[in-house]
């Protein structure tokens, strides 16, 4: 009796100081309550040893444990009591007894008789319960009312930096943009520079050839004409008998007239072509061309997929569904008993009901096979089967598990079923049903479209009373929280991410499956465990919920979400949990009777229910999954029910 475990059933989890301890033929200690939903034909079977106890005269005649509830009296203390001293009454010094609700005002019996005989008067300690109600209420409204204004301004706050963010974003943007474009001007200024370059080389090389061509011409005839003019200048009458006089004349003649005839032809070389720099029209439309460079506009940020604010924390939002009992073609089979955890397969799975004959699990009523809408999956721990019920009509499909709801720990039997998953995850046929059978220390696995058998998978020394199970896709594996051993398994999944072997023909066979790749150990009793986006491993215990990093990093404890308490945001004890496709966290309070919604990053968002048996109302809720267009399905434990909102 040193540990607080043994203070609390073993069932539901409950202190034995709200329930009564009774004791079985074995030994252990269970609430009554628990054991009223275990009972089979005036037999128990105990849910830690599975040892059958005979029942003479109902479970009230079993004996009480006065023990454990008395160590349970010790461990919580008695509260004192104040006794309140007495209102006086000033005029006749007796103590006011009465409260009117019309003067607003303590009274005695006299001055009732006297002065408010006509009034409403009740007595003092009403008032007092009254007004305390009254006040609890409306403080708790004006509480929601904070909430919601807190809850505004972080949201008002997020809004702020997220448009920070994108402000810095789109200015990078248009920077690059900007530099881009100028890029891509001063590339073309290059190109049009040296295209410049070239037309001017190529003209200015024509006219230095011109030029070059006259002057080689002009010093070739300088020389020519030097010699004539000497040689006329020294004719005379005495020359002209010398013969040779009138050839050398003859020979200049002639050397002029070449000359003259082949000069070069100057008319086209004087002058150039002319280089134009054309811009196409640019400077009547560049200011256009420059406000068409990019927009900056507002737009309207997509509403969320789901809001739950909606959803009154005062328990009177009402339910769209409640499934209690199981019917079939307007025909009773039964009721809900004692459901831990729901599981939804969506119609795109496009799953089939194929009955099986040789399977002895199913229900003896079997509807025909054919394909149906969106399906659930119950885990009923009283009961020890999971349940499938289409969730449009709420027939009952058909069961997994026991028939007469006796346990057994037989391949393909169940005895005290928990936490569930199905997954497609190894290929798309068969659908896969995952299940924590928890009174046989083991998980099952099996073909969910005909309840076949297909694997189970178990560790003697760290799955202990495994309680929820969860399948991390990044990472390939399957996840398992133990709740006697305080510690998470992790074992080989569906997956070949997390194998040597990549083959993926392999992923259809399950041999290797729950193979144990780690234990993660927690600092309290693990209840259920769920992954998010990023692979974190999320672990729900009766404190707050743990957060791990990924398998591939080591499963490092990277922080915690809330306390213990009873203000939103703390929790008396934590059951199931989802996440949204918007990284949300929804887990239920189980011992709050609410639904508490955290953001992303761990921070309070939402939180709706409270304790009652009226719909909209919690008692011990522990499951909580969400359908594909992230309606809530809520395990309301207490009441046998599942909601759906």
């Amino acid at each position: 009796m040193d540990k607080i475990d043994d203070l609390e059933c073993g069932v539901c989890m409950e202190s034995y100081l709200d329930r009564e301890p009774k004791i079985l033929s074995c030994g252990h200690t269970y609430c009554m309550l628990c054991l009223q939903g275990l009972v089979r034909t005036n037999t128990i079977s105990c849910a830690g040893c599975n040892t059958q106890t005979v029942l003479t005269s109902g479970v009230a005649s079993l004996p009480t444990n006065y023990l454990v509830k008395s160590i349970a009296e010790q461990v919580k203390g008695k509260e004192k009591v104040k006794e309140t001293q007495g209102i006086r009454c000033g005029e006749h010094n007796k103590t006011c007894k009465l409260f009117c609700e019309e003067c607003k005002k303590p009274s005695c019996t006299v001055c009732a008789a006297l002065y408010h005989r006509a009034h409403s008067c009740i007595t003092i300690e009403n008032s007092l319960q009254h007004y305390r109600k009254t006040l609890t209420d409306k403080t708790g409204a004006v509480k929601a009312l904070v909430a919601k204004i807190n809850n505004d301004e972080r949201s008002i706050a997020d809004s702020i930096r997220s448009l920070q963010s994108d402000r810095l974003r789109h200015e990078q943007a248009i920077r690059a943009t900007m530099e881009l474009m100028r890029a891509s001007i001063a590339e073309r200024e290059r190109q049009l520079l040296s295209g410049l370059e070239a037309a001017f080389s190529q003209e200015t090389t024509k006219l230095l050839n011109s030029q070059t061509e006259l002057s080689s011409f002009s010093g070739s005839i300088a020389t020519t004409i030097q010699n004539i003019e000497r040689f006329a200048e020294n004719l005379s009458i005495g020359a002209m008998s010398n013969p040779s006089t009138f050839d050398s004349m003859n020979s200049f003649i002639t050397e002029l007239d070449r000359i003259t005839n082949t000069t070069p032809q100057t008319n086209n070389v004087i002058t150039h072509d002319l280089i134009e720099f054309q811009n196409n029209g640019l400077e009547t439309n560049i200011a256009n061309t420059i406000q068409n460079i990019g927009k900056i506009s507002v737009v309207r940020k997509a509403q969320p997929i789901r809001d739950y604010l909606h959803i009154l924390p005062d328990g009177k939002q009402q339910p769209i569904k409640v499934f209690s009992s199981f019917t079939s073609n307007g025909q009773f089979l039964g009721k809900l008993e004692m459901p831990c955890d729901v599981a939804v397969i969506p119609a795109e799975w496009a799953w089939k009901y194929t009955p099986n004959p040789k399977n002895s699990q199913t229900s003896q009523s079997q509807p025909p096979a054919r394909n149906y809408g969106d399906v659930f999956a119950v885990s009923e721990f009283a009961s020890n089967r999971i349940s499938f019920v289409e969730i449009s009509s709420g027939n009952l499909i058909y069961t997994i598990g026991s028939i007469s709801g006796a346990p057994s720990n037989n391949p393909g039997k169940l005895s005290q079923p928990t936490g569930l998953i199905v997954t497609q995850t190894g290929g798309p046929s068969p659908i896969k049903l995952v299940v924590a059978d928890r009174g046989n220390n083991r998980i099952q696995i099996f073909d969910s479209e005909n309840g076949r058998f297909l694997h189970q998978f178990a560790h003697e020394v760290h799955m202990i009373m495994p309680y929820g199970v969860a399948e991390i896709k990044q990472s390939g594996i399957l996840v398992v929280s133990n709740l006697r051993t305080n510690c998470v398994t992790i074992h080989r999944g569906f997956g070949n991410n997390n194998s040597n072997n990549n083959n993926s023909s392999q992923s259809n066979d399950l041999s290797s499956v729950g193979w144990l790749l780690k234990v993660v150990n927690t600092n309290y009793s693990p209840h259920r465990v769920i992954s998010n986006s990023k692979g974190h491993i999320l672990v729900s215990n009766a404190v707050n919920i743990d957060v791990f990093d990924t398998y591939e990093n080591g499963c490092k404890l990277l922080g915690v979400i809330g306390m213990k308490g009873f203000s939103t945001g703390q929790f008396q004890e934590v059951y199931g949990m989802c996440v949204d496709q918007e990284g949300n966290i929804l887990c239920v309070d189980h011992k709050g009777h609410r639904v508490q919604i955290f953001r992303p990053d761990g921070s309070f968002m939402h939180c709706f229910g409270k304790l009652g048996k009226e719909l909209g109302c919690f008692q011990n809720p522990v499951g909580i999954t969400l359908t594909k267009d992230q309606r809530i399905f809520l395990v309301d434990h207490g009441n046998n029910r599942v909601l759906l909102f």
